[in-house]
This record gives structure tokens, C-alpha cells and sequence, in this order.
């Protein structure tokens, strides 16, 4: 899949070949967090902005009864490197949507396990780009145990005109019909 240029002025053919791209694996790669790393990545939130408040005050402080790591630490603590590794061009390269499905409680601090592969690349034409699906799935790693799964969508925006489908896109998360199981407010 790696590519030299001869000359600087050669063009690039587009770098998606479907069937070597949905083949792509990164199984088992290691990630590691403790409490202090949980604790900053809910202070970069705003969690603790009012010292007083609990419901926040147990994500910032370790030594809270009720200590928990924010749900979504999950899309920070394991990145795959596999989307940044495609050869497409990575200056027309933004990043689409974002989904985190957690299986469980993340613990204060934790071993993980995670695969990530290719779900799906739609061909949207030349000039067009395409859009292409990844799914992460994290399990602790001493017991095996799912801890969440973080699924997204690049848009290659100048990659597009290989040749590949261009549907059916995944359905729109519909809102629920119900009212939201928590409002926060923040007066200051």
C-alpha cells in the first residue's frame, strides 16, 4: 500500500482500495489510565467548576464516596491509530460523527483491550470524497469484559471515485420521544 513519487509534479491516484481497506485490523492494542488521568480529562470538561456540587465533585475528586469516571472518557482513552494510517489525503480529511455505546461503568482506573476495523466506505464520486466507517470495541483486559464501543465516520474528502457504492448510509440516531434523563445548567 505504500507509495513513493518520482517526481513531485505526478499525481496521486486515490488511495482506497475497498477490499485492502475493509481487511484492516488492529487487534488487542494496549491502553492504560489511572484516577489522576480520569480526574483531568473531567476537569478539561468542566467538571468541579462548582466545588459544592456532588454530581460533579465525584468525577473531579478521587476521594469522593461515589468516585466515577465520566462515560466518556471512553472516547479518549482508546484511540486507534488504524484511521490515521489509511493513505488517503489526510489534508482533506475531516472527521464526520461520533458514537459511544458503553457496556459498562468505566472503573477508576484500568487495563484495556481494544480491536478496531473498518465497518463500511461509500463512494459519494470523483470530487466528492467518500465516507468511511470505523468501530473500536474495548474490553478490561484482565477479565475480557466489554467496557464500551466507539464507532465514527471520516469523510475523505478527496478520495472519492474509486468506484465503490455510494449507499445505503447508516440510518440518522432518531431522539428519543421521552423527556432527557438529566438537564444540567450552568449559571456562571
Amino acid at each position: 500500500m505504500g507509495m513513493q513519487l518520482t517526481e513531485t509534479t505526478e499525481k496521486l491516484p486515490t488511495g482506497i482500495d475497498y477490499a485492502a481497506f475493509m481487511a484492516l485490523r488492529e487487534q488487542g492494542k494496549s491502553f492504560a489510565y489511572a484516577e489522576r488521568d480520569a480526574i483531568l480529562y473531567a476537569l478539561a470538561t468542566g467538571m468541579g467548576h462548582d466545588p459544592l456540587d456532588e454530581q460533579e465533585l465525584k468525577f473531579a475528586f478521587e476521594q469522593s464516596a461515589d468516585f466515577s469516571v465520566l462515560p466518556t472518557f471512553g472516547v479518549v482513552v482508546a484511540r486507534s491509530m488504524l484511521p490515521r494510517t489509511l493513505p488517503v489525503n489526510m489534508a482533506m480529511l475531516l472527521h464526520g460523527e461520533q458514537r459511544l455505546t458503553i457496556h459498562r461503568p468505566m472503573p477508576r482506573a484500568a487495563k484495556l483491550l481494544a480491536d478496531t476495523r473498518l465497518t463500511d466506505i461509500l463512494d459519494k464520486g470523483a470530487g466528492k470524497g467518500a465516507l468511511i466507517y470505523f468501530e473500536t470495541a474495548a474490553r478490561l483486559a484482565d477479565s475480557g469484559e466489554p467496557l464500551f464501543t466507539l464507532a465514527g465516520t471520516l469523510f475523505a474528502r478527496g478520495d472519492g471515485g474509486f468506484g465503490g457504492r455510494s449507499g445505503p448510509v447508516p440510518a440518522v440516531h432518531e431522539l428519543p420521544s421521552r423527556a432527557p434523563d438529566h438537564v444540567g445548567r450552568r449559571d456562571a
